[in-house]
């Protein structure tokens, strides 16, 4: 846990990419902590929000879109490996949270997505499988 917690300072002073080398040791070193893989997830959501914040006002190029659908992906994909291998329910709330959200973006967009949105979450649709959280 200890590249975890040095992956969250890192994280919070603004070393992004440092960050990520130590959510990516612990993903090595803890195969099954489900916050290593949740922060991940975040790192790459973060960039996907960079290049929104870039193209706000104008079309993004091709290129960029081809970038974002790449990042989005990736983190679409740490959200459902943190989702899926833990059973602390803040990171599977948490991970479900943004997974939902990114579903919901790209369910906006066009037929192939609305698609790839309905594969991420039958999981999630399944109440069996809904977590009870205690306030």
């Amino acid at each position: 846990m200890w590249y975890y917690s040095k992956g969250i300072i890192l994280y919070e002073i603004g070393k992004h990419d440092e960050a990520l080398e130590c959510y990516r040791k612990s993903e090595e070193l803890a195969p099954d902590y489900g916050w290593g893989y949740y922060s991940i997830g975040v790192h790459y959501y973060g960039k996907l929000i960079e290049i929104q914040e870039k193209y706000e006002d104008t079309e993004m190029p091709e290129s960029e879109v081809d970038r974002f659908d790449e990042i989005a992906l990736t983190t679409i994909e740490y959200f459902e490996k943190a989702f899926n291998i833990t059973t602390a329910q803040e990171v599977k709330l948490s991970a479900a949270e943004y997974l939902y959200g990114l579903g919901t973006a790209y369910q906006e967009t066009d037929e192939y997505y609305k698609e790839l949105a309905k594969k991420r979450f039958e999981k999630l649709s399944n109440p069996a499988q809904w977590i009870i959280v205690d306030f």
